[in-house]
C-alpha cells in the first residue's frame, strides 16, 4: 500500500511538472510578439507633425514601429486606395472620385481633421508696397493687376510665386478658399504660382 501512494505521489510531482513546463512554453510563446508595422504616407505639410505623433505612439506600444514617408497629398491618396499604406496625411479633403474609389472596394473611410493651414502672403522686402487688399491679391492672382505700378508700387512686372499645383495647401488653401470663395475665379495663365 506503501508503494501504490509512493508511486501516486510520484506520478502526481511528474504530472504536476510536466503541466508546468509545457504551460512555462506557452506562455513564453505567448510573450514573444512580432513587430507590427504601420505604414503612412504623408503629405509634406504634414510630415513633421505625422513623425511627432509616430514617436510618442511607439514609446506606448513597444511592439509597433511606423514608418513614415512624405510624396505628397496625391501619393498618400493614392496609396491608401490601392492599399498599400495604412494612413494617409493629407492636407486637403479627399475628393469626391477618391472617396468612391474606397467606398467601391466596401471599405470604411474615417477622416480626422487634425490642423488648420494659414496662409500669408509675402512682398520683397524692398518693394514699397506695404499692404495689399483681398480684391488686389484677386486681380493680382488672375492676372488681371500685372504691374507693381497699379498697386501703388513702382514700375515692375508682378511675378508671383508660390506652392506647386499638385499642392494640397495651393490647391485647396489658396486656389479654393481665397480666389474660389473670394470672386468665383480661376488663376490666371500668365501667373508663375
Amino acid at each position: 500500500m506503501a508503494s501504490i501512494r509512493l508511486w501516486f505521489k510520484v506520478f502526481l510531482i511528474l504530472s504536476i511538472l510536466m503541466f508546468s513546463l509545457n504551460h512555462y512554453g506557452e506562455g513564453k510563446e505567448k510573450r514573444v510578439e512580432t513587430t507590427k508595422t504601420i505604414i503612412v504616407k504623408s503629405s509634406y505639410t504634414m510630415f513633421i507633425l505625422g513623425e511627432k505623433w509616430a514617436e510618442t505612439f511607439v514609446k506606448k506600444r513597444k511592439n509597433t514601429s511606423i514608418q513614415v514617408t512624405v510624396g505628397g497629398n496625391a501619393v498618400g491618396i493614392a496609396a491608401l486606395i490601392n492599399d498599400t499604406t495604412h494612413i494617409a496625411l493629407a492636407s486637403r479633403m479627399m475628393k469626391t472620385r477618391e472617396r468612391n474609389e474606397i467606398a467601391s472596394k466596401g471599405w470604411k473611410l474615417l477622416e480626422y481633421k487634425v490642423a488648420l493651414d494659414k496662409l500669408s502672403v509675402y512682398v520683397n522686402a524692398k518693394n514699397p508696397v506695404q499692404m495689399l487688399t483681398l480684391d488686389q491679391l484677386d486681380q493680382i492672382y488672375t492676372a488681371r493687376i500685372t504691374n507693381w505700378e497699379e498697386v501703388g508700387g513702382n514700375i515692375g512686372k508682378i511675378k508671383t510665386y508660390g506652392r506647386e499645383n499638385s499642392s494640397g495647401t495651393f490647391s485647396i488653401s489658396f486656389k479654393e478658399i481665397f480666389l474660389y470663395l473670394y470672386n468665383k475665379k480661376e488663376l490666371g495663365s500668365k501667373t508663375h504660382p
